[in-house]
This record gives structure tokens, C-alpha cells and sequence, in this order.
């Protein structure tokens, strides 16, 4: 009888979920007589020597991480097929050790990087399991990624405390919320938590000025001190930055692929330093929203979500020639093709909120009426 033996992988940011689907991942493959191996370091691993850093994932070590945040196994941003180096490591792992499935736990970059597994090693069976606080995979029938529901609860409730401290000190925070290029984040933090104005780069019309988002969250903070209320929240997306005129700023940070670091350079913050100069009687702070959310213990949908797609990683893997993203649709597992994702680029989409949807509509008149 031929082995069966199965890699799992977290790469990109953590998510509330990620243990329960890795736990889920083990106990179902054990149960099925596969071996399973980790990394210490996840595909970063592949950068140096990986012998040091394989380890057997087995059901006694899984058992108890199920409701813990964080992840079991490191996050890494790490492209193992990015060099000839770490590519010649990663076949050497997988030959050595007859790796024949592989299970991807990870947001947009992860599942360019399962395509990219996929297309150079079809032999191998590849899943990837979407987990992200982002939520900007493009599942079908709207659903979730994993961790999103977790991390917009936990910011509800920090912006709420938030709000609390608003109204009993007079103050104003303007808040930027995590979320990359999609406002599903920030939007369900601030309509959750009564925010008093939201602003999201879906909305936003590339090349705005900076001075022009300051008059949209400038004009709620005068109509509402004209009603006598000197405190409230603003929440800013911080994918908000991409769409803003920033080239008064000599050198904006970047990562490696040319893209604005966020945490580095915070939209919200560069809104409120402005707002200062203006409404010098006001007290106005700045607040950055997202690390405290990425490695919160999950909620119970979070819980069983990533139970469940951990579960559907391993039947799905148990097939042959499988490839693809596992998704619970209508309480259903399916698995999304990686053809069903990617643009006519190659490149995994971006869900964005739409526009027209009863979440923003609702969200921006709630808005409105927060101003009188």
C-alpha cells in the first residue's frame, strides 16, 4: 500500500480560525493513515536549510489548539518558487519526502502561490483553504473568508470602547482599519460599532487628494459640534491610500513588490495630523485598527468555519488530480477551481464591496443621521 503523505502550510498574515482548520486538517488525515508535515517556519523554511525545520504534525499535538488564536504553525510572505534556490529545496522536499498533497491555509497572495505549485507540479494535489481578515477573496454567494467575522467583532467592540471614551472626553479618533484593497473590513467595523463616518477605497476615485478625503470627514466633525456634540469617530479604510495623490511625500514605503506598506504609512493618520491644523479646539487622535484583530481567539462561526474547511481540505485532497479552493456554500463544501478565481492576468481577484449593496447603502445613511 503506497503512502500518503500531506504537507500543510500558513502563509501571509494569522486569522482567527487558522488552528481549528489545522487541527480539522490533522485529525481527518490521520484518521485516514496519512502522514502530515509542518514547518517551523512555513515556506520560509525553504530559504535555508528545511531539514532543520520539518516536523510530523500528529493528533495529540492538534488537539487542544482547535480554539486558540494566532497559528500553531508560523505565518510567513514567502514565495518558495520566487528563486532557483528555494525552488530546488521545495522539489527536494517534496521528492524526498513523496509528497504527493498539499494543504494552503492563506488569503490572495497564498492562492497566487497555490496556482503557482499547481502548474509546476500537476502531480501534486493542492487545496488552499481561504483564510483572511481581509475578506477579499472572490468566493462565490458572498461567503466569508475565514477570520473575517472574528476580526470585524473584535474591532467592533475595541471602536466601540473607542466611541465610549469619545463621548466622555470630548475627543475625536479617526481610526485606520486594516482590510488591503477592500473596504469589507472597516465597513462592518464602523456600522457594528456606530461610527460617525466611514470612508472605503471602493468609493474613492483614484488620484483624490488627500485635502479632499480631510473635507469629507471634516464637514461631519463641524455639523456635529454645531449640534453641541464635540466628540465622535471616523473610520478609515486604509486601502484608501492606494487611491490618494500622495506625491507630496518624497519617498512613501514600499515593500519589495513596489506596493505601499500600510502599517508604515497610515491613511488616517496623514487625515488627522491635517485636521488638527484646522480645527485647532478639537482634540482629534489617531488610532491604527488591525494587528489586535489578525490573532483573536475565534468565534464560534470562525470556529466551526475553519473546522469545516479543514475537513473539505482532506476529502477534497483524497481525490486525484484535485486542485483548488475549499468553499462552504450554503452550508455545503465545494471546491472553487483555481480558473474561477484568477483575472485574465493569471492573478487572483479582489473582491471589492459593492456599492449598491444594502450593507454600504445602509451603512452611509446611518452615517448621515449620526451627524444632527
Amino acid at each position: 500500500m503506497t503512502e500518503t503523505n500531506l504537507a500543510v502550510f500558513v502563509s501571509g498574515g494569522p486569522g482567527p480560525g487558522i488552528n481549528a482548520c489545522i487541527s480539522s486538517i490533522v485529525k481527518n488525515a490521520s484518521l485516514k493513515g496519512w502522514r502530515v508535515f509542518g514547518f517551523k517556519r512555513s515556506f520560509k523554511s525553504f530559504k535555508e536549510d528545511w531539514r532543520t525545520d520539518i516536523f510530523e504534525l500528529k493528533w495529540d499535538q492538534v488537539s487542544l489548539i482547535t480554539r486558540q488564536g494566532g497559528s500553531f504553525i508560523p505565518c510567513v510572505r514567502f514565495n518558495p518558487l520566487s528563486d532557483s534556490s528555494s525552488k530546488k529545496k521545495f522539489e527536494e522536499f517534496l521528492e524526498e519526502f513523496r509528497i504527493s498533497k498539499l494543504a494552503i491555509i492563506g488569503g490572495d497572495g497564498s492562492s497566487n502561490l497555490a496556482v503557482g505549485v499547481s502548474k509546476n507540479y500537476p502531480e501534486v494535489c493542492v487545496v488552499v483553504c481561504p483564510k483572511t481578515i481581509d475578506n477579499d477573496l472572490p468566493l462565490s454567494s458572498n461567503t466569508p473568508s475565514l477570520g473575517f467575522s472574528t476580526a470585524r467583532n473584535v474591532g467592533a467592540q475595541l471602536v466601540i470602547t473607542m466611541g465610549d471614551d469619545a463621548r466622555s472626553s470630548e475627543r475625536w479618533f479617526v481610526v485606520t482599519c486594516m482590510g488591503r484593497n477592500a473596504g469589507f473590513l472597516a465597513l462592518g467595523v464602523a456600522l457594528a460599532a456606530e461610527a460617525h463616518a466611514v470612508i472605503i477605497p471602493e468609493e474613492v476615485p483614484s488620484g483624490t487628494s488627500l485635502s479632499d478625503l480631510v473635507v469629507v470627514v471634516k464637514k461631519v466633525i463641524l455639523a456635529r459640534k454645531k449640534a453641541g456634540k464635540m466628540y465622535g469617530i471616523a473610520v478609515i479604510a486604509e486601502g484608501v491610500l492606494a487611491k490618494t495623490d500622495i506625491s507630496f511625500l518624497s519617498n512613501p514605503p514600499r515593500d519589495d513588490l513596489g506596493r505601499l506598506v500600510y502599517r508604515d504609512l497610515q491613511i488616517g493618520k496623514l487625515i488627522a495630523e491635517e485636521l488638527k491644523k484646522d480645527l485647532c479646539d478639537m482634540i482629534i487622535l489617531h488610532k491604527d485598527l488591525g494587528f489586535e484583530l489578525r490573532a483573536a481567539a475565534p468565534l464560534a462561526y470562525d470556529l466551526e468555519y475553519g473546522i469545516t474547511l479543514g475537513f473539505g481540505a482532506v476529502e477534497f485532497l483524497a481525490q486525484k488530480r484535485i486542485a483548488g479552493v475549499v468553499l462552504r456554500d450554503d452550508l455545503r463544501l465545494k471546491l472553487l477551481s483555481f480558473s474561477e478565481i484568477l483575472d485574465s492576468e493569471g492573478r487572483v481577484k479582489t473582491r471589492q464591496v459593492d456599492l449598491e449593496s444594502d450593507s454600504f447603502i445602509v451603512a452611509k445613511r446611518r452615517m448621515n443621521q449620526w451627524i444632527c
